[in-house]
């Protein structure tokens, strides 16, 4: 986003460049020379303000054609409660579409699960079937929280479904208020890239 803005401040700048090069080949070196600077600015003020109306960001190649509005992150929060004690709990995010890749990240507090297994994860599904599972954060302690953040690419029929659960009833806090939240914001665009791990015998030293 700060390149983006940049590169839109920088046509503005060149622009109003060109307008006081202008200025100097209208009223000539030699007249301009013996300017001051104040004469300058004023000369400048007047250019500006009648060609400002033929100057149009959204005509630069730099933008590709696209509005400015294109350029400005955006991020959906959505948010639930759990006021009725239960164990499991899935949540469809809403607002995805095939073909484009989200940052989408998660939190969630169980009061009142007691100690034992507790997750939270988002699965990437066709249907029924099980895709891809991303940003898993198991925990074992009484009253669990969790956190978890992925770039997801949906693909055509798919959804996305985040799952929080624990071994035992609990409900998301009311006082003061901690609803479940999954923030979305959608990306220009997501590359994948496998890594090399290396596998070691056993846990190094530090």
């Amino acid at each position: 986003m700060a390149n983006r803005t940049l590169a839109t401040r920088s046509i503005a700048v060149v622009a109003v460049l060109g307008l006081l090069f202008g200025v100097v080949g209208m009223l000539g070196t030699s007249y301009a020379a013996g300017l001051t600077k104040k004469q300058v600015k004023t000369i400048a003020k007047k250019v500006v303000q009648k060609q400002s109306k033929k100057l149009k960001v959204k005509d630069s190649s730099m933008l590709a054609g696209k509005p400015p509005s294109a350029y400005q992150d955006s991020a959906k929060v959505y948010r639930t409660t759990i006021s009725s004690p239960t164990q499991d709990v899935a949540i469809v995010v809403p607002g995805l579409v095939a073909g484009r890749s989200y940052q989408v990240t998660y939190s969630a507090y169980m009061v009142g699960a007691p100690a034992g297994d507790s997750y939270c994860f988002l699965t990437r599904s066709a249907g029924t079937t099980p895709l891809q599972d991303y940003a898993d954060h198991p925990g074992t302690q009484a009253g669990p929280a969790c956190t978890g953040s992925a770039v997801v690419t949906m693909g055509a029929g798919q959804t996305l479904t985040f799952f929080v659960g624990a071994d035992g009833n609990w409900t998301t806090q009311s006082d003061p208020p901690d609803p479940i939240l999954i923030s979305v914001i959608e990306l220009d665009s997501a590359t994948s890239q496998a890594l090399s791990p290396v596998l070691r015998p056993a846990p190094p030293g530090r």
